[in-house]
């Protein structure tokens, strides 16, 4: 339909060419957010129930090991419908626990169809072991060049046909087939078109979950001196669940993971996250991130990715739970406000800082907030209720102090419009 259209994808805004047309349309791919999920279980689950839609939301904002997995829409989905129809739904405290238990989930819908109960019979309580899959997966995921998708033929006997034909019917694994067209001289018509099938994880996260079952099982069985050997294989940025899979499957594994992120560049925060993976009580969350944040959080510009990220996740565990944070400095890391979140230079966005009692905001030389950025600042904390010092430049080196006195009903600006 739009063959005369050129369609960039990038994973960063810093990648776009500068000479694009000025009609060009840019779109930011944010995830299934917040406003999504609502939207989705209001029309798709709860047919227009609004107490029903409430309770499911506040089941799914309970856990804050929760807002990156699901937006996912594949698994926010599953967990609404699971939320709907249990009454005593487990609250998770962790992400390994929240995956096992979607895996479950499939198995138990496949159990639910007579036709195919009889082909799985393994106890609901465990999962199939699929080491070769394991293996692959890792392999796949670690390549210089990440492989997601296998030849069909080869896939099955790398994994063998059980683990297969289980996993195709059960949906974590996608069969495709494509067309290619030979054009080499003398091919005849009859063979001209070959049909070729591949397979693949429905979504990366199952990838990565059973190539954190091959981290787990190596790195708590072998000597500890080739453990980092094994783990340099792993981006952090880019594979995160690996690693936070795979301590909330091996206590030992988890150590010795654990101990090799904080010899990282930035990997404490992270290692924090990895940490709540052994944590089987919710309190024991809380009382760990009430620890790292003790002295306020500060997100700079210069910070790498993961630790971007991972502070971004103490913060979201902070309001679900919460628990205050004294300071949040964007130094310099801050871009705009948009749809009632924060969002950061790297591409980032911040949802919520319910739970914040100072907010101290710094913008790069040569870069002025304009009227319009400072009003939506202003009107975005205004609905602050713990919120007690915000500060921040209008023109610098000129800082503006504005101060509330948290017992008043009043907001702290009721119109920002009428800021000079």
């Amino acid at each position: 339909m739009f063959s005369d259209f050129t369609v960039i994808i990038c994973t960063r805004s810093a990648c776009i060419p500068r000479n694009l047309d000025p009609n060009a349309t840019r779109i930011r791919l944010t995830g299934f957010d917040n406003n999504a999920r609502e939207e989705y279980i209001a029309k798709a689950v709860a047919g227009g129930d609004r107490k029903a839609v409430e309770r499911i939301m506040q089941r799914l904002n309970g856990s804050p090991i929760l807002s990156d997995i699901c937006q996912v829409p594949m698994f926010c989905v599953m967990f609404a419908h699971i939320a709907d129809e249990t009454e005593d739904l487990t609250v998770f405290s962790t992400v390994t626990g929240f995956f096992h238990f979607m895996i479950h989930c499939f198995y138990g819908h496949m159990r639910g169809k007579s036709s195919e109960s009889a082909e799985f019979d393994q106890d609901i309580q465990s999962l199939p072991v699929f080491d070769k899959l394991n293996k692959l997966a890792f392999e796949g995921l670690t390549a210089s060049r990440q492989q997601l998708s296998w030849e069909q033929n080869d896939f099955q006997k790398a994994v063998g046909l059980k683990c297969f034909s289980e996993l195709t019917k059960i949906g974590i694994l996608v069969q495709e087939v494509a067309q290619e067209i030979n054009y080499s001289p003398g091919t005849s018509f009859t063979k001209q078109v070959i049909n070729t099938k591949s397979v693949r994880f429905f979504h990366k996260l199952f990838a990565e979950w059973y190539a954190a079952n091959y981290v787990a099982a190596h790195v708590g069985s072998v000597m500890t001196f080739r453990v980092d050997s094994l783990l340099k294989e792993i981006s952090p940025v880019d594979l995160q669940f690996i690693f936070r899979f795979a301590c909330g499957l091996n206590k030992k594994a988890s150590k010795r993971i654990i101990a090799y992120l904080n010899g990282i560049e930035d990997g404490k925060s992270f290692a924090s996250l990895c940490l709540f993976e052994q944590v089987k009580d919710i309190g024991d969350v809380t009382a760990v991130v009430e620890d790292l944040i003790s002295e306020g959080v500060t997100i700079r510009s210069s910070d790498t990715r993961l630790l971007q990220r991972s502070n971004k996740h103490l913060i979201d565990i902070a309001s679900v739970n919460q628990i205050t944070i004294s300071c949040l400095v964007f130094d310099h890391s801050f871009w705009k406000i948009s749809q009632g979140s924060i969002f950061l230079k790297s591409g980032l966005c911040l949802h919520s800082l319910s739970t914040v009692t100072k907010v101290e905001l710094t913008t790069g030389e040569g870069r002025e907030l304009s009227e319009e950025q400072v009003l939506d600042i202003l009107t975005y904390f205004q609905h602050s209720v713990v919120l007690k010092q915000l500060c921040y430049p209008i023109s610098l080196p000129i800082f503006i102090v504005l101060r509330c006195d948290v017992t008043s009903e009043c907001s702290p600006f009721q119109n920002p419009s009428d800021l000079e």
